[in-house]
C-alpha cells in the first residue's frame, strides 16, 4: 500500500518502546504524555496532549472539538493546557480572561 497510510507511526513506536521498557523495568502500569498519535497507541498507556495553545475563545472551541474527535477515534485519554499556555500579561486582573478560564 501507500506509505502515507503509515507516515506517522513514529509516535506509535516510541509509545510502544516506552511502555515495554518501563513495564519490563519495574512492572508498574505505564503512563506517558505525547503530542502526536497513531491508531492503537492507547494500548501503550499514551495520553495525548494538545501542546502549547493560546488562551482564546477560538482555542477553547478547537480543544473541545479535538477532545471529542480523539475519543471517538478510540483514544480515551486526552489533555490540554486549561486556560491556554500562552496567557495574557494581565491574567490575574482581567475580567475577560477570568470569564474564559471559568468557561474552560
Amino acid at each position: 500500500g501507500e506509505g502515507n497510510a503509515y507516515w506517522n507511526t513514529f509516535s506509535l513506536e516510541v509509545s510502544k518502546a516506552i511502555h515495554n521498557g518501563l513495564e519490563h523495568y519495574d512492572g508498574r502500569r505505564v503512563f506517558s504524555l505525547t503530542r502526536s498519535s497513531f491508531a492503537g497507541q492507547q494500548r501503550y498507556g499514551a495520553t495525548l496532549w494538545s501542546g502549547d495553545i493560546t488562551s482564546s475563545w477560538d482555542s477553547l472551541r478547537r480543544q473541545i472539538a479535538m477532545s471529542i474527535n480523539y475519543q471517538l477515534s478510540g483514544i480515551p485519554t486526552w489533555s490540554m493546557d486549561t486556560g491556554g499556555f500562552f496567557r495574557p500579561d494581565d491574567q490575574y486582573d482581567s475580567p475577560e480572561y477570568a470569564q474564559l478560564l471559568t468557561r474552560w
